[in-house]
């Protein structure tokens, strides 16, 4: 595993490159809503909203298949978004990364911090759909030795979202069906490092819409405001020698949700043997600050 080195003067140029995008729209949206659809924050990959939000998520992943070498990963990862505009966010990131070799050694360590950037697109409620772009900034040598890369990764990206409920009959249980997704670029800062595509799509079952839109079924109370989902996080290598490689896994989990925030569980099953041979968890508690504090710490900068 490469070793770090202090590069903390990427962080003033890695901002203003996100920076430079608030020009972006100025329109106001509810959280996390397109209509009657709501979508929460996906644990491998961020929602298409831009919010006030807290994250706290844990990973604990055993066997992953780390360049060629078995390595049992645990990691604690928080995130703090805070919305510029009501169409802007900025978020900072980084997690604690506790690493187990097959020969018995250990390391751990916080990893590089990650800076993003999130703008609005557009949100179509009739249709229950949604999109916005985005800049993920990792930062290369501000982790703790060893843990991190010492190069800094951009990553323009595109999310969307989907809901179903506008597309068949009112009675149709297909109608709490949701998709959503996200499509980056990961572009190192050094010519020797692998460039890749990321992609992450999760499909969804809404019980609260089920309840609310379609039918109400008898689901017990702590079902009425959840929703099943699986999420789809991989990786594609685009470099000459590695072109097509693929690492990913497949992740079914439930989301709990109210007004404050949610609390939500995912397996992790490797997709293929490039990423590993056992199965994992993520935990997430996600906090919706703009809701929890809508007149103090979840308002806008320049609302």
């Amino acid at each position: 595993m490469p070793k770090s080195k202090s590069h903390a003067t990427n962080i003033l140029p890695s901002l203003a490159l996100i920076l430079l995008a608030l020009a972006a729209t100025d329109t106001a949206y509810a959280h996390g809503f397109a209509g009657k659809r709501f979508f929460p924050a996906t644990l491998t990959f961020d929602d298409p909203f831009t919010q006030d939000e807290f994250d706290v998520l844990y990973n604990t992943m055993p066997n992953v298949n780390e360049d060629g070498e078995s390595v049992d990963v645990n990691s604690l990862d928080v995130e703090y978004a805070k919305s510029i505009t009501p169409g802007i966010a900025l978020s900072v990131g980084t997690a604690y990364n506790r690493l187990k070799f097959a020969d018995g050694s250990s390391q751990h360590g916080f990893d590089n911090i990650e800076l993003s950037g999130k703008f609005m697109g557009q949100v179509y409620e009739e249709s229950e759909s949604v999109w916005s772009y985005g800049l993920d900034i990792d930062l290369g040598g501000t982790s703790s030795h060893g843990i991190g890369e010492d190069f800094t990764v951009y990553s323009p990206s595109f999310y969307f979202g989907k809901g179903l409920g506008n597309v068949f009959d009112t009675s149709s249980y297909l109608r709490p069906l949701a998709f959503t997704g996200k499509i980056a670029v990961a572009l190192p800062d050094q010519s020797d490092q692998p460039r890749s595509l990321d992609t992450a799509f999760s499909v969804q079952y809404s019980l609260t819409y089920l309840e609310s839109f379609v039918k109400d079924v008898g689901l017990p109370q702590a079902l009425r405001n959840a929703l099943l989902l699986v999420e789809l996080p991989l990786q594609t290598c685009l470099n000459q020698g590695c072109d097509g490689d693929m690492t990913g896994t497949v992740n079914p989990g439930i989301i709990f949700f109210n007004k404050s925030g949610q609390l939500s569980v995912e397996a992790v099953i490797p997709a293929n043997n490039r990423t590993g041979d056992s199965v994992g968890a993520l935990l997430q508690l996600h906090l919706y600050l703009d809701d929890l504090f809508p007149h103090t710490l979840g308002k806008p900068i320049f609302p």
